[in-house]
């Protein structure tokens, strides 16, 4: 299998990735359905700010050094790498914890969502498995394993939805839909482990402190830009569940976080699969000169595949959502019409974003996700003085839309001279 894909070109290796793991957003967009009758939208919104929280702080908390490892020349480098992804993922999950426990009932307050503290003594949880699953991702994809990430893809998705139908059915209220979640990383983290010694990461950590150091430092780029820009290409992709449900109240947060999950999880199984053939075949294709033509063939083909979605579900969104979601979920169409184009635009940056990794570019990411961020949420403030949550989610797609196409054209225009050389 490795063989084969080593091969193929990172389209042919994502769509290999892509057909074996499809079953899991295809369950999951089955499940929707039965989630959106079971649970309420206010019940949805808290689980928006609760998502906003942990996926912002999983963003940073191996301080990005697991997307190093499958970049690193050597193998021992990569299992450093490895250890320091997972002891500072742990150090993160016991902060989290501390901060909830001092700091919860204020987060919750200034979220105007007071049921959101309880569910806050989840989060460490959360980022112990997610960070930990993570890593073992990188790992994973250091040594080719697609199949084993489909696979294990398949297991999240199941047990996820799993867990959130009958935490529904059993009245654990919002308590479920995040239950679902950490179960999740939890599956997958323990797949990934299959055959990976932790004595033997951890001895070879402290075996040469010069080397660890070395390997650490020649490496730095990456908390010290890349942290800082997926921190913000988080926020500029959680703030609009955290500000529409502060601003608009719980409800309407819950229609976006609905429209989020139908919209984005999907293109985000697209980009992730991507991506992560591009990052793990990366050096190889910049060695060889070809990365360049390879990004602008990938933002070709996917800027081209969601065109007539796209505007099938502009033109048709309430009718659709009606019919799938139910009569309560009907206002959650016409947000997935006008958010659809944002979201496209996102799922084509998303997917090329490696380029900037393997060029050692990340200030130019950092500065692409500034300026997304500051658009976005002028946006929303914007809609949120008209009192208009459409207007509010109308202006941050519009945003995202020439933004991330913007940032596209910046990142193959940039590599392409480095993919020439």
């Amino acid at each position: 299998m490795n063989g084969t894909l080593q091969n193929h070109s990172p389209i042919k290796a994502g769509a290999a990735l892509l057909s074996a793991a499809a079953v899991g957003p295809i369950l999951l967009l089955i499940a929707m359905p039965l989630l959106s009758r079971i649970y309420n939208p206010d019940e949805f919104g808290l689980l928006a700010n609760f998502n906003a929280l942990t996926v912002a702080i999983l963003a940073i908390s191996s301080l990005r050094y697991e997307v190093a490892i499958p970049v690193a020349r050597s193998d021992r480098r990569s299992s450093v790498l490895l250890a320091a992804a997972l002891g500072i993922n742990l150090l993160t999950a016991v902060g989290s914890l501390l901060v909830v426990a001092l700091f919860g009932k204020q987060i919750a307050n200034w979220l105007h969502a007071p049921g959101l503290y309880d569910l806050l003594f989840i989060t460490p949880l959360v980022i112990a498995c997610g960070g930990t699953y993570k890593a073992l991702s990188c790992w994973a994809l250091r040594r080719h394993a697609f199949n084993d990430l489909a696979r294990t893809r398949l297991t999240q998705s199941t047990g996820n939805i799993a867990v959130q139908i009958f935490g529904g059915l059993l009245g654990w209220s919002v308590y479920g839909l995040a239950a679902g979640q950490f179960f999740g990383y939890g599956i997958g983290s323990m797949r990934l482990a299959q055959g990976l010694s932790l004595k033997r990461l951890v001895r070879l950590f402290f075996q040469n402190r010069h080397f660890t150091l070395g390997t650490l430092s020649s490496f730095n780029r990456f908390p010290r830009f890349d942290a800082p820009a997926a921190l913000i290409e988080v926020i500029n992709n959680q703030s609009p569940n955290l500000l529409l449900s502060a601003m608009f109240g719980p409800i309407t947060g819950g229609l976006y976080l609905l429209c989020d999950r139908a919209l984005n999880y999907p293109l985000q199984l697209i980009s992730q699969s991507i991506s992560q053939v591009l990052l793990a075949r990366g050096r190889e294709n910049f060695d060889r000169r070809e990365f360049a033509r390879s990004i602008q063939r990938v933002s070709i083909v996917l800027a081209a595949v969601m065109t007539v979605p796209a505007l099938a579900l502009f033109l048709f969104g309430e009718q659709l959502f009606t019919l799938i979601f139910g009569l309560r979920w009907t206002e959650a169409g016409t947000f997935a019409g006008l958010m659809v184009f944002g979201s496209a635009a996102r799922m084509v940056l998303a997917s090329i974003a490696p380029a900037l990794i393997v060029a050692q570019i990340q200030k130019m990411n950092l500065a692409i996700n500034i300026m997304l961020l500051i658009a976005k949420t002028t946006a929303i403030v914007v809609g949120f003085a008209l009192r208009s949550p459409l207007l509010a989610v109308g202006g941050v797609s519009f945003v995202e839309l020439v933004g991330c196409a913007v940032g596209s054209l910046i990142i193959i225009r940039r590599v392409r001279p480095s993919g020439g050389r």
